[in-house]
């Protein structure tokens, strides 16, 4: 008897050490994951549909570019190694490095990003890269098919360098390439179904897709796992493959129906961070140091008002803008300025209630700009802007604005951005709310549209690059 009790000791001892180590490791492994939620994922990770805040972090993290932009807007090297600008801002020369590897172990090179360029310009039909490289050589005359990519001024060197030439300066060609969009891919034919192909798929950046799968939830789940081939985590050896023992930090991104979900299963504690949520709630959060708004895109305000121009009487001349007014250039900011500043990450903690619930007008900016104008009696403007809580939340601002100031009457209809983008005509809005705007319209007014985001983990600056990417891998 004696015997069978001590053995049965034995057997709690050993059960209860057992139970406690699996539950230290199942707590190491929580610590070590950091779960996302988001709404949209991107259709492909090649032609992206836009710049969506979901879309850059997913491709910024999965793939990296030639070089960085850091929230200070220093622009640090990527992919490239180091880089030159000739005297006259023409000829940029990036410099692959030695130790950069995609997650199947094969060496990136110069190579892989002319390919790289050749493919995106190639089927770029809606022009989704053709702004940020128009001045390269070549690339006008390849868009409208009078040359082949061969001519375009983007070459290998021989010394395992990338050249590209402009036909004029461009200022902002650099900070161009920092965007995620010219992140490093290949495997092309995968990147549009990544989704099922994702194991196929040779990624450059610090993660890669490891699994695709759906919840009890039928939420689908992508987890990301950080790529050993990484040049930032690893070290080369003889054979020159290379191995990460610097971060083992698995992310789950979780896809929700809608925001209001994800949320909720914020609030829950099921996620560390929620993407692109919408303004409304922000009272619910106003007091927690949770949220975080982060600079990423711009968008813009069309008028088109012209049914009301009426030619200005004698008596009405001093109304007009003064000459001075009237060369005046419509540059970001100085329409509507969203929360004070224009920094790349911008903590919302901190400011009262007051300024974070509402959009900044510039009461006499517009006031000029409506002053040539004659609203008829009872006439109702038309605003069109997209079925998205921010853009409509802005609308609503905008609303509240023009009959407060003004005595502007106006409804507001909401979109989808296919018919926006390719159906809507100017005789459907008096006032157009929109990412999609005509070049060089005289009628665009541009205003930073930040992104807010949730997140139980502090963010700072080295968190978050200059395009307002959050870098998962710096994460701790």
């Amino acid at each position: 008897m004696r015997i069978i009790k001590v053995i049965s000791l034995v057997i709690f001892f050993v059960f209860n050490l057992m139970f406690n180590v699996f539950q230290e490791k199942e707590t190491a492994n929580l610590i070590n994951k950091i779960s996302i939620g988001i709404v949209d994922l991107p259709d492909n990770l090649l032609y992206l549909s836009d710049e969506s805040y979901v879309n850059n972090i997913i491709v910024g993290n999965l793939f990296e570019g030639l070089v960085n932009l850091y929230s200070t807007g220093e622009i640090v090297s990527g992919i490239a190694e180091r880089y030159t600008v000739s005297e006259d801002g023409l000829l940029y020369k990036f410099y692959i490095r030695n130790d950069a590897y995609f997650s199947n172990g094969d060496l990136i090179t110069a190579k892989d990003f002319l390919k790289f360029f050749e493919e995106i310009i190639s089927k770029d039909e809606e022009k989704f890269y053709y702004d940020d490289l128009k001045y390269v050589v070549g690339i006008e005359e390849f868009y409208n098919g009078n040359i082949t990519f061969d001519e375009v001024g983007i070459k290998v060197d021989k010394k395992n360098c990338l050249s590209v030439e402009l036909k004029e300066k461009d200022d902002n060609f650099l900070k161009n390439l920092t965007k995620d969009k010219f992140s490093l891919r290949n495997n092309f034919k995968y990147l549009y179904n990544y989704k099922d192909f994702y194991e196929y798929i040779s990624y450059s950046g610090a993660y890669m897709i490891d699994n695709v799968s759906k919840g009890e939830d039928e939420n689908l789940k992508i987890t990301l796992k950080p790529n050993k081939y990484y040049y930032l985590n690893n070290y080369k050896t003889v054979d020159q493959k290379v191995y990460s023992f610097a971060n083992t930090k698995e992310i789950i991104l979780e896809v929700f129906p809608t925001r209001e979900f994800a949320i909720e299963s914020y609030r829950s504690g099921k996620l560390n961070i929620v993407l692109d949520i919408p303004y409304n709630v922000v009272d619910n959060y106003f007091d927690s140091r949770d949220l975080y708004y982060v600079h990423n895109d711009s968008s813009n305000l069309i008028l088109n008002l012209d049914e009301f121009k009426y030619e200005e009487k004698i008596a009405e001349v001093s109304l007009s803008l003064d000459d001075e007014d009237e060369e005046q250039k419509l540059v970001k900011g100085n329409f509507i300025n969203f929360i004070i500043d224009t920094k790349d990450v911008r903590y919302i903690n901190g400011l009262n209630s007051e300024i974070l619930q509402e959009y900044v007008f510039d009461k006499n900016y517009i006031l000029n700009k409506l002053k040539g104008y004659n609203f008829e009696e009872n006439k109702v403007l038309k605003i069109v802007t997209h079925s998205d809580d921010n853009y409509i939340e802005l609308a609503r601002s905008f609303k509240e604005f023009l009959e407060q100031e003004f005595n502007i009457s106006t409804n507001i209809v909401a979109l989808e951005d296919e018919y926006i983008e390719n159906e809507l005509k100017e005789s459907d809005y008096d006032i157009l709310i929109s990412h999609f705007v005509e070049e060089n319209s005289d009628d665009v007014l541009s205003f930073d549209k930040p992104n807010l985001i949730l997140s139980s983990i502090e963010l700072n600056k080295n968190y978050i690059d200059g395009n307002g990417t959050i870098i998962i891998n710096n994460i701790s």
